[in-house]
Formats: C-alpha cells, sequence, structure tokens
C-alpha cells in the first residue's frame, strides 16, 4: 500500500509534463527584431487587412506586445482646429499570431484572420 502511494507521487508528475500542447497550437506572437524592414512588412500586411493603402500604427512594443492598434484615418484637413487632424473613432486592434505555417494577424473585432508572409516573429 505505501509502495503504490510513493510510486503514484513519483510517477504522476512525470505523466503530466508529458501533456504539452501540440505545437501546431495557435499562440500569440511578437516580432523577433522591430527594425524599419519588419514594421514595413507588418503595415503592409496590416493595411491589405483593412483595404486601405497605407495605415499608421499606435504606440505599441512589436517586440513586447502581440496586440497591435491601427490607428484610424485622419480626418480631411490637418489644418482643421476642431480635432487637429485626429479621428475620435477608436483603433482597431490586431493580434499578431503564430501556429506551425507561420505569423499572421487576427482582427480582434470579427476573428478574421490574415496571413503575414516573410515575417519573423516568435512565440510570446
Amino acid at each position: 500500500m505505501r509502495i503504490t502511494r510513493y510510486v503514484a507521487l513519483f510517477f504522476t508528475p512525470l505523466i503530466m509534463a508529458c501533456q504539452t500542447p501540440s505545437a501546431a497550437a495557435p499562440v500569440p506572437a511578437v516580432l523577433i527584431s522591430d527594425d524599419a524592414q519588419s514594421v514595413a512588412q507588418l503595415k503592409t500586411a496590416l493595411a491589405k487587412a483593412m483595404g486601405q493603402n497605407s495605415i499608421e500604427l499606435g504606440a505599441v512594443a512589436l517586440t513586447k506586445r502581440s496586440v497591435i492598434p491601427v490607428l484610424p484615418p485622419r480626418l480631411g484637413d490637418p489644418s482643421n482646429p476642431a480635432f487637429n487632424g485626429n479621428s475620435v473613432a477608436k483603433p482597431t486592434q490586431f493580434e499578431l499570431m503564430m501556429d506551425a505555417n507561420g505569423c499572421y494577424v487576427v482582427n480582434r473585432k470579427d476573428n478574421t484572420i490574415h496571413k503575414v508572409t516573410d515575417l519573423a516573429c516568435r512565440k510570446l
């Protein structure tokens, strides 16, 4: 009886350690580097996902956070003193994710997935 208890106490943590999630499961990701080329690739993918020619990223540490805010387009005339050219709309939130096939972004509003090609990212 006592031996059975010791065996169970010894092997239970070993068995639980072997139950790791699948390598193919999607996980939040961050950029490996926030150099100009990586940021440009990310901005191009996000602009395409939003159906725009270009976008402006909100303040975010791309190598530390997986959530990426995309600022709304500026209002018409930048000399407009009412909003100083800024929109009062909320930023669009994307999350950088990765799986066995590479990196992609997910629009947090509607959960649409947009592939990002040749972007170096790592799991968060």
